[in-house]
């Protein structure tokens, strides 16, 4: 798989797919007591910060 992580990647246009995904390293700022079903990103674009919280899926697994 290729890595993107070193440039920028665009999407066609507004409200469309790009075959391109991303992992994340998560931190737990409390103990989950069920799946994880919501998560917050923050992220620089254009030299401006932003905060998304979509919807998602984690299941917690200690190692």
């Amino acid at each position: 798989m290729t890595n993107h992580a070193t440039q920028p990647v665009k999407v066609a246009a507004a409200h469309t797919e790009s075959d391109i995904f991303y992992t994340a390293k998560v931190k737990i700022t409390a103990p989950p007591k069920d799946t994880i079903r919501r998560c917050r990103f923050d992220y620089r674009q254009g030299g401006r910060r932003y905060t998304r919280t979509l919807d998602c899926e984690i299941e917690p697994k200690t190692e």
